[in-house]
């Protein structure tokens, strides 16, 4: 592999990773609304507390503590919200109160739809330290809603909620107590009155529902609201019971039961098509019909009326122009009177997190693919889609290849690879690394390991082959032997070794440099040697072919000492007196008459001068090799027979024998390659 440009692989070894992916935790598939809210609770609205299928539902969702709001949300609770099942869709909602030392929350969220068949899922949502409000009042209150007022007020205007704007304007006004759902006000009965302007948002005609929650602090007669007198429509007490209907005349549906001092009710009256319908605490009371029609346009008064002032607590008055059905009637009284009981809250749950499962891990350079395994902490509805960068040591694609950014995580898993192919080149280099960071994903947070490092341990060594190192043999008749060089490992760049020989007298070499390439470098290349004649009797001789430090701009090749090789050089020069040029010395040369002849027609035997007391030289002409000359030497008693070679030259062959042996009967199968030289060559 080669150190180089911005990277991908990894060197070293660590933990391997096992397995797959752990098994998700138990929650919902549900999205995320915003990943810069860190945690949500589950929210399940039992079906059983619902009285039938409803739409644009506001729920009310009352805390009397929680502690996770308290550590976690905004002081204000701004940062609060709501969501439908999905965890994504935002629900309009409005917060009534909010005690950030103990979380204790009173809200309001308008749900699309409520079913009585299956539990209604919502999330909960808080920990946005930078979020601005959340709320939307405007959009609970919408569907048909005139005016709704919490009452929560410590002291006047009394707000109206919905976005028409019907604010008191004066009056006596009550003091606030504790009401059914937060705050309530407390009427005296003599003087305090609540004034609403006159608008067209709560004049009712044919349609509508009026609602209230109550309390009697005395049996009497008053009005707990009233539109204008005559023509108006009325919410009235009548003793320790309840009237609902046209004020002046006699279109009343009044309860049969009484109710206690003290005691909270809920109270509906709903006027539809010439038909007063009263409920109590979410249950028919009493109806009554009648053809006559709301013709009143006077302000509305709460507490007051021509009945009398009202003395108890009122809370969560509201007027509408839509007929509320007995099933909406119903599952707003068991919402409003145990909302405990109306819903289920869960645990907290933490903002999805993206994370490494293990943060480094080793491989072989001949690994192939390497998986770093990339963990969602819940399953998600949708995509999570995570970008990252390289970094390392390495480079792509020469040492590695690699999933391209960003890794996408598929909706319904909790988890997807990033994949790392280790390319198995043949660079001696050092380990090197990939580093993987992952950025910012979509739908999920960072977790705790967001960089892991692959280590890829290089398994090439950079090198000279050299074979044989020793054992050549060269000789001074010119006896050539070979040797080959060949790389470890492929070279980044040329690399070219000299070779010479330690002695020039004895042998040379042949070629001096070798080079090897990126495309050749395991290609064996062939040296040869040659022996030299020095024609000096010096025995045989050992030298060196000498490799020198290799030259590369490689840099683990460059300065590289390939093994030397060890070579003798065999002699062929005898010790002793020199030799005159063409033949022997004068005092050992051959009588004219004892000179040897060959041929197969020479088949006696013939005299030879031999004198051994040194080395000496015989040289036998040419036309002497052949079968008769060695047959008369070997029969001839007085024959010179010590030979150590027998060699063809271009000058006449000769016979040579070591220093002091003298003359004696020649044994034939000493000398084999010499009698078969001369067969071969006549």
């Amino acid at each position: 592999m080669r150190t180089s440009r911005w990277a991908w692989c990894v060197g070293a070894t660590a933990a391997i990773l096992a397995g797959g992916f752990p098994t998700p935790p138990t929650a919902r598939a549900d999205g995320w609304y915003d990943v810069t809210w860190p945690y949500r609770k589950p929210l399940t609205i039992q079906a059983t507390q619902v009285a039938g299928e409803l739409a644009e539902f506001p729920v009310l969702v009352r805390l009397t503590s929680d502690a996770d709001l308290a550590a976690a949300a905004q002081p204000t609770a701004a940062d609060v919200l709501f969501t439908a099942a999905d965890g994504v869709t935002k629900l309009d909602h409005e917060i009534e109160s909010y005690t950030a030392a103990t979380g204790a929350l009173t809200a309001w969220v308008k749900v699309p739809a409520l079913s009585s068949a299956s539990d209604t899922a919502l999330y909960l949502y808080y920990g946005n330290a930078g979020a601005a409000s959340q709320q939307n009042p405007g959009g609970v209150w919408s569907a048909g809603y005139g005016a709704v007022w919490h009452l929560n007020e410590d002291t006047a205007p009394y707000r109206d909620a919905t976005n028409n704007a019907n604010h008191s304007t004066g009056g006596t006004y009550p003091v606030q107590v504790d009401g059914k759902i937060h705050k309530g006000q407390s009427f005296n009965g003599t003087s305090h009155v609540i004034s609403v302007p006159a608008s067209a948002s709560i004049e009712l005609t044919n349609n509508g529902t009026v609602s209230a929650w109550f309390q009697f602090g005395t049996s009497k007669q008053s009005n707990l609201l009233e539109k204008g007198g005559s023509g108006g429509y009325a919410l009235w007490q009548d003793g320790t019971k309840m009237r609902w209907g046209k004020q002046n005349s006699s279109v009343w549906a009044t309860s049969t039961v009484s109710y206690a001092v003290g005691q909270w009710y809920k109270v509906d009256g709903v006027a539809e098509a010439g038909m007063m319908r009263l409920y109590i605490n979410g249950a028919l009371e009493a109806s009554s019909s009648s053809t006559a029609t709301f013709t009143n346009t006077s302000a509305l008064k709460l507490g007051n009326g021509v009945d009398g002032r009202f003395q108890g607590i009122l809370d969560e008055i509201r007027i509408s122009s839509a007929v509320r059905t007995a099933a909406w009637i119903a599952t707003e009284y068991n919402n409003q009177s145990s909302p405990s009981t109306f819903y289920t809250l869960g645990s907290p749950e933490s903002v999805p997190t993206v994370t490494f499962m293990a943060a480094e891990y080793g491989a072989a350079e001949d690994a192939g693919a390497v998986t770093a395994q990339v963990q969602l902490s819940a399953v998600m509805p949708y995509d999570v889609v995570v970008p990252f960068s390289i970094g390392g040591t390495a480079s792509d694609p020469a040492d590695c290849t690699i999933t391209a950014s960003p890794l996408t995580i598929p909706a319904g898993n909790t988890g997807s690879d990033i994949t790392v192919t280790v390319i198995d080149d043949l660079l001696d280099e050092h380990n090197e690394t990939v580093i993987i960071t992952l950025g910012s994903p979509t739908g999920a947070v960072l977790g705790a390991t967001t960089t892991y490092t692959l280590t890829i341990a290089d398994d090439d060594t950079a090198g000279a082959t050299v074979s044989p190192i020793g054992g050549l043999v060269t000789t001074e008749a010119g006896g050539t032997a070979s040797f080959t060089v060949r790389l470890a490992s492929e070279p980044t760049a040329d690399v070219v070794i000299a070779l010479s020989s330690s002695d020039t007298s004895e042998g040379t070499v042949a070629p001096d440099t070798l080079t090897f390439t990126a495309a050749d470098w395991s290609t064996p290349q062939t040296v040869i040697v040659a022996g030299v004649d020095d024609d000096v009797a010096d025995g045989d001789t050992a030298y060196t072919v000498l490799t020198l430090p290799a030259v590369s701009a490689d840099a683990v090749y460059n300065g590289l000492d390939a093994a030397d090789v060890s070579v003798t050089n065999f002699d062929d020069d005898p010790a002793g007196e020199a030799p005159a040029p063409g033949g022997l010395p004068a005092s050992e040369a051959p009588p004219p008459n004892e000179s040897l002849t060959g041929g197969s027609e020479d088949t006696g035997p013939k005299p030879v001068y031999v004198e051994v007391i040194t080395m000496t030289k015989f040289f036998l002409p040419v036309h002497a090799c052949g079968a008769a000359p060695l047959a008369y030497l070997a029969a001839t008693t007085t024959s010179l027979v010590a030979l150590k070679r027998l060699r063809h030259r271009s000058a006449p062959p000769r016979f040579e024998r070591p220093t002091g042996v003298r003359a004696q009967p020649y044994p034939a199968d000493r000398f084999p390659h010499a009698s078969r030289d001369c067969r071969e060559k006549p």
